[in-house]
């Protein structure tokens, strides 16, 4: 590995790093579903300890779980509690199987808050060492509804949760030194071409828009004659749109279908220094054979690096990504192996 540095200041001394990641609930996991891969390698233990494992590497402030198994919530959450963190689980209704979670790093953040809205876990954090009036962030784990059909019911989603995150906001606006932070990441089950990727990026959707879903069908997400949907939270940044990794490849897959459909999003506040690198697959659009031997879940991890008046100090001993005076890294590799191909399956 080459490395230039570029002894750019690209932060005040404090930073706050994200990861987000789908890590496939074992219930949508049955080796009928993923016959490429071993029973063995796609059972959960084995796939738990390399999920574990990855996240324990990536070491972020804020680690934000979809399709998090409820029966076996309390189990992961002692693994991580190893590694220092501390979590929330969403609540859910109708014994509903499946969950979103944030993980926090609890020698830097505390959790004042937390509600649960549907698709989405709200976590209110504070760092334990930033001024009494600092902001705090206002963070939501988000599983979006799949499938094709679904786009209304994905606008619905995340209407609920941007209305519940503007009130927060407000309340807490009052009582702070400047506007709270908000970040969502998580699985959204639509791409860039969709048209609530343009609502986030924009603020703006047309009373005549049609979605387009993660494949490109289109269905109506408002009435016809209604007013333009508008909220105040909005527009936000796609962290990976806006800016790249040091390193590695573009983000041009998170699911193994071979589209973007993992999101880490951001409000103003939030100064973005830059996304995190990405695996030699996600810079391919190409299907992947995932889950696999080295990929335990079929999405891949995606991340940022934030700075704010609000956020934690940093750490001597964060990852290289991390780094804040470390810039431009030429990273030599091998050359990556073609893309197995796999059906589009589960999102």
């Amino acid at each position: 590995m080459a490395l230039a540095l570029a002894t750019l200041a690209l932060g005040a001394g404090r930073s706050l790093s994200v990861v987000s990641w789908n890590i496939l609930a074992p219930t949508f996991a049955p080796p009928s579903r993923y016959p490429w891969v071993a029973p063995a390698t796609l059972a959960w233990p084995k796939r738990e300890a390399a999920i574990v494992a990855t996240l324990g590497r990536l070491d972020a402030d804020v680690v934000c779980l979809q399709e998090v198994e409820v029966a076996l919530w309390d189990g992961l959450l002692r693994r991580f509690t190893s590694l220092g963190y501390s979590g929330v689980l969403q609540e859910t209704q109708r014994q509903h199987p499946i969950a979103n979670a944030v993980l926090f790093r609890r020698a830097a953040l505390r959790c004042t808050q937390t509600e649960s809205r549907s698709r989405a876990l709200i976590a209110v954090l504070e760092s334990l060492d930033a001024a009494d009036s600092a902001a705090p962030l206002h963070v939501a784990s988000v599983h979006l509804e799949a499938g094709a059909e679904k786009a209304s019911q994905r606008f619905c989603q995340l209407r609920s949760l941007l209305r519940r995150l503007t009130l927060l906001q407000q309340r807490d606006e009052k009582e702070r030194s400047g506007p709270p932070a908000v970040l969502i990441a998580g699985d959204f089950n639509f791409d860039r071409r969709s048209a609530l990727h343009q609502l986030l990026c924009t603020g703006s959707l047309p009373p005549h828009e049609r979605g387009s879903s993660a494949y490109g069908e289109s269905v109506p997400l408002v009435r016809a004659g209604s007013a333009p949907y508008q909220s105040p939270l909005l527009p936000l940044r796609d962290a990976y749109r806006d800016g790249s990794p040091p390193w590695g490849p573009q983000l041009r897959a998170s699911f193994r279908n071979g589209r973007v459909l993992d999101f880490v999003w951001h409000s103003a506040a939030l100064h973005c220094l830059r996304p995190m690198p990405v695996c030699a697959e996600a810079g391919s659009p190409q299907p992947k054979a995932m889950p696999s031997e080295t990929h335990p879940s079929d999405h891949l991890p995606v991340g940022a690096l934030f700075s704010w008046p609000g956020a934690p100090g940093c750490r001597a001993e964060a990852p290289s990504w991390q780094q804040l005076y470390v810039e431009n890294v030429i990273q030599s590799r091998p050359a990556s192996r073609p893309a197995s191909r796999a059906s589009p399956g589960r999102r």
